[in-house]
């Protein structure tokens, strides 16, 4: 049978003694602050890894978000949520008025609320760079990115290209 890399994302920072207890259901590889973990899990399809993922570490950890680690054939991940029953039942109803599956209406929701994030960020660069250019040209704030994108570390964290 397949494995699959899973990552679980905790509604919390699980425990030591959680990570101990889940480790005996499944093997674990934590990150250092214990706010993703990453098993590796049998199954004939992505999805269905997941959801044994779920079934064996659900009570064990304070499980939020499970992904597919590695993207698919399309560049695509699956995420497995444990949705309330009531936004459950809100999407089932949905779904069946518009005729397709709970699935396709929450992957719909989801691509929707990324493209509005998206162009929520689009905005606020926009902004924020019209304010820089009125008291800077257009020369020194491509220089000042430019020296930015070439430290090794930003301000922010992240890292250079």
């Amino acid at each position: 049978m397949p494995l699959h890399a899973v990552e679980i994302t905790p509604t919390r920072p699980a425990t030591p003694g959680e990570l101990r207890r889940a480790a005996q259901a499944m093997a674990l590889a934590p990150d250092a602050d214990r706010t993703r973990l990453m098993p590796v899990a049998r199954g004939r399809t992505a999805r269905k890894a997941l959801r044994g993922t779920r079934a064996r570490l659900e009570h064990l950890l304070p499980i939020d978000i499970l992904t597919t680690h590695y993207p698919d054939s399309t560049g695509g991940v699956l995420v497995n949520v444990a949705l309330p029953e009531r936004v459950h039942a809100y999407l089932e109803d949905t779904a069946r008025r518009e005729g397709c599956s709970t699935e396709a209406q929450l992957t719909a929701a989801v691509h929707r609320a990324l493209a509005h994030a998206e162009r929520d960020k689009a905005r606020r660069l926009d902004a924020a760079l019209d304010e820089l250019l009125t008291w800077s040209t257009p020369h020194q704030l491509l220089a000042a990115a430019a020296r930015t994108v070439n430290q090794p570390t930003t301000r922010h964290g992240a890292a250079g290209c």
